[in-house]
Order: C-alpha cells, then structure tokens, then sequence
C-alpha cells in the first residue's frame, strides 16, 4: 500500500537519528567512517546519515505522489 513506502521513511529517519543520538552519547560526536574525496574536498558520512537523508526522500516521494493521485472536489 501507499503507507508502506510513508512508514518506511518515518522508520528510516527515526532509525537513523536515534543511531547519530547513540552515537554522540558514546563517542561524544558522530562517527563518520565513509568518505568520498573530490579534488581538495570531500564528504563524510555514515550509514545513519544516509538512512535519514533516504527517510526524507522516501517521505517527500510518499507526499508527492500522494497530491498527484488524490482526486480533488470538483
């Protein structure tokens, strides 16, 4: 169903916060172990990171589709 891709992205950006969370409680910051160098520059990030910012797409997507495909009252 239409839930099953909102539910998805809600548990990936609640999964994703509540490990960056873990994280500054252990370490006292956020551990970012992939890293992705471009000339002088570069990104880091971590598997959390990535589940939150996928959440967020998934949920965009979800709301998107939804005004799209709702019928409207004439």
């Amino acid at each position: 169903s239409r839930r099953l891709v909102l539910n998805l992205g809600r548990g990936a950006v609640v999964g994703g916060a509540a490990s960056n969370l873990l994280d500054r409680l252990r370490h006292g910051a956020v551990v970012d172990y992939a890293v992705i160098r471009r000339g002088d520059g570069g990104i880091a990030f971590n598997l959390a990171d990535l589940a939150v910012v996928s959440g967020i797409l998934l949920m965009l997507g979800w709301v998107v589709t939804y005004i799209l495909t709702t019928p409207r009252p004439a």
